[in-house]
């Protein structure tokens, strides 16, 4: 009988020797909560994390569990399970903690992870970082993406700069080297909207490579639809 869980571990490892022969990839980790997946007795759905080549689409690796609440130790186990060499994995805000990002660089690999105020002293830190520079643009680097397609305009502006962490944030996060803020303007209808989203990276600055990690979730979907595009980086 064929063993299906050693076939789909022979598979992963091979997809994983692949990836690793490309240039510089990116992985985006992402968990999913299962709709239809609570069985009888089961107080939860079942949660799933996939680590995803943002490139090609292709999973490389999947971890389950009935918790929500393990999405973090789920992550760190198929991030022990991936070749993170040459790669730059991506996560979102309830992975920027410490061992995460030095779990990663052990592995030789980069991070860039979203910030929210979870992370408060930092994310106070990086939004007051980029408010000062905005004064002086010569201080950072900045890459614009015109998209459209469907009805709908978007830009966005993808600005990174050197981290310059007070001593007390430099002990805590000593991995971070780089601050990415995505600035989004849609506009669909007449009607327009704008935010921003920052991020902490390990990356030198190349604020190519940081747009290409700065929404990696958006770069799968952007997959599955037509649409045309334009860069401008300067």
């Amino acid at each position: 009988m064929l063993d299906s869980d050693a076939l789909l571990e022979a598979l992963f490892e091979w997809l994983n020797v692949e990836r690793s022969r490309a240039e510089k990839s990116v992985l985006a980790i992402d968990g999913k909560t299962l709709r239809g997946t609570k069985t009888d007795g089961s107080k939860s759905f079942l949660h799933v994390v996939n680590a995803y080549d943002v490139e090609s689409g292709l999973m490389l690796y999947q971890q389950a569990d009935k918790s929500k609440g393990k999405e973090v130790s789920l992550s760190r186990d198929v991030l022990d399970a991936l070749i993170l060499k040459n790669a730059i994995v991506t996560l979102d805000s309830l992975h920027c903690l410490a061992p995460t990002m030095a779990q990663i660089v052990q592995k030789n690999g980069d991070f860039t992870i979203q910030l929210k105020k979870n992370q408060l002293k930092l994310f106070e830190h990086v939004t007051q970082a980029f408010a000062e520079v905005y004064e002086q643009p010569d201080g950072m680097t900045e890459c614009v993406q015109e998209n459209q397609g469907h009805g709908r305009k978007e830009c966005r502006n993808i600005m990174q700069i050197d981290a310059n962490l007070p001593p007390e944030l430099q002990e805590k996060w000593p991995h971070i080297k780089t601050f990415i803020e995505a600035a989004s303007e849609r506009s669909s209808n007449g009607k327009g909207t704008r935010d921003s989203r920052w991020y902490v990276s390990s990356l030198e600055l190349d604020v190519e490579l940081a747009a290409r990690c700065s929404h990696s979730k958006r770069a799968l979907e952007r997959r599955k639809s037509a649409s045309l595009g334009t860069r401008r980086c300067i």
